[in-house]
């Protein structure tokens, strides 16, 4: 994890040009990376504007995962207040912080199924795959209507009465899968000009205390992988079955 502020430099959609659906992006992402590495970045948002170059506060959507007792990278990442939000009302919880931190894990697993997308979206199989990238915008609920969409994640998690993501749709199994997939190499870009101040109001609520700070530019959030790809994965596996069958071998013509 590299953690910190960083510096985000938009260098558009691998395909020529911005904003097309079938990212991912190419930044550069300075100082964790050197100032002439273009890395693959997943934008989140499609809703925001895009600047050239901001800052943005970096941790691994593992801590997020760690920390759901609380609201700390809740409020930092730009969707996560808005998914808190929308599951407050409809969870149980016998105290009041008991439904605070029951939301705060919804808003959470939504994060996680965004972070599944994301990664199969830098996979080779899927590098560019149109479908997974308008997938990612319908969950955080900036490609269309917002408020069905948010309330078609909470409906996949057993929450509310809207629609549900089909099990067979890109958003469907992203829910399904996301739990298995480490994320401790999934790092999330959120930008400093979009910030919550405070905890919570009287009602439980925190998007009152969120907003984008006077003056600041609308500027997107994104998701990086400083992890091995799953395809990469895989082949390490194949590679130490094939050296321990290797050995085996050795050792049959030793005896």
């Amino acid at each position: 994890m590299f953690g910190g502020t960083v510096t985000v430099t938009n260098e558009g959609a691998v395909s020529g040009g911005k904003y097309l659906p079938n990212g991912p992006y190419l930044a550069y992402v300075t100082p964790q990376f050197s100032a002439s590495t273009l890395v693959d970045v997943i934008c989140d948002d499609d809703a925001d504007s895009e600047g050239s170059s901001w800052t943005a506060n970096t941790f691994t959507l593992q801590d997020m995962i760690n920390g759901e007792s609380s609201l700390t990278y809740i409020t930092e990442s730009r969707f996560g207040a808005a998914f808190y939000d929308a599951a407050l009302p409809l969870v149980s919880g016998s105290t009041a912080l008991a439904k605070q931190q029951a939301a705060t894990t919804v808003a959470t697993e939504i994060y996680e199924a965004v972070g599944y997308l994301a990664l199969q979206l830098l996979s080779p199989a899927n590098y560019g795959s149109s479908a997974i990238q308008q997938a990612i915008w319908s969950l955080t609920g900036t490609l269309g209507d917002s408020t069905a969409d948010i309330a078609s994640d909470l409906a996949v998690l057993g929450l509310g009465s809207g629609s549900q993501w089909g099990s067979s749709t890109e958003e469907g199994i992203a829910f399904a899968n996301a739990s298995k997939v480490p994320f401790s190499g999934v790092e999330i870009l959120a930008p400093t000009g979009w910030s919550c101040t405070g905890s919570t109001n009287t009602n439980g609520t925190v998007s009152e205390n969120c907003g984008w700070a006077t003056g600041a530019t609308k500027t997107q959030e994104f998701i990086i992988s400083t992890a091995p790809e799953p395809a990469t994965y895989a082949l390490f596996g194949l590679g130490l079955i094939l050296l321990s069958l290797g050995t085996f071998r050795r050792s049959r013509k030793n005896h």
